[in-house]
């Protein structure tokens, strides 16, 4: 399936899916554009996949998510699910707040396998998180962001553990970070033209970054 050329008043340019689980899978979205968020494609939900699908010149012209804004209900914890995004390419997509090509909140996100090129946010211009992700396998191109974190704003420690089983909470912990991606000639404002990490938890490994660029 391609989408092109729609518009959305608030949110989901291209497409709004509200519910758990299920997937998207080989759809390519061109020049979708939402007011508020996510310029092709929202997702209200937990446990859903998206695979093999393009994401090119999307906008969110004055929210989050120009490719991909995923944020659950309220009541889900972080620990009630994830979503997976695999084997995917994004491209000129411009979010005028954070996360130019994806942004996660409020649950776990894994990330693997994908492209990204040239994408535009505040913080974050590849991808945003303000809980945390397993990011591996990508490759994150020319990447520029307005304030901080040129290729990836990830947020490591915002999760509320009160309550919650030990070893879930090691499981999470373990599992975010970056690992055995590049990250090149990407820029940030600010800090962190390659990755801006806030937070106490996560890893990076096997990382190869060249030509990246901060102003601070």
């Amino acid at each position: 399936m391609t989408v092109i050329n729609c518009t959305a008043g608030r949110n989901g340019g291209g497409a709004y899916i509200d519910g758990d689980r299920g997937g998207v899978s080989n759809c390519t979205f061109i020049n979708n554009t939402a007011s508020q968020n996510g310029g092709a494609l929202v997702w209200s939900g937990i446990n859903g996949m998206i695979y093999d699908c393009n994401f090119i010149n999307n906008t969110a012209q004055r929210g989050n998510g120009a490719g991909i804004y995923q944020k659950p209900e309220d009541d889900v914890s972080v620990f009630d699910g994830i979503t997976i995004i695999n084997a995917s390419t994004f491209s000129n997509n411009v979010a005028y707040q954070n996360g130019g090509a994806i942004y996660v909140s409020g649950i776990f996100a894994v990330i693997h396998h994908s492209l990204f090129t040239k994408d535009e946010a505040r913080d974050g211009a590849g991808i945003y998180l303000d809980v945390g992700a397993s990011i591996e396998y990508c490759t994150l191109i020319g990447e520029s962001a307005k304030n901080n974190g040129g290729a990836i704003y990830l947020s490591a420690s915002n999760i509320d553990t009160e309550g919650v089983d030990p070893y879930y909470i090691a499981l999470l912990r373990d599992n975010v970070g970056v690992r055995h991606s590049s990250i090149i000639n990407c820029s940030a404002a600010y800090d962190g033209g390659a990755g801006y990490v806030a937070g106490n938890n996560g890893v990076v490994v096997n990382i190869t970054m060249i030509g990246n660029s901060a102003g601070h």
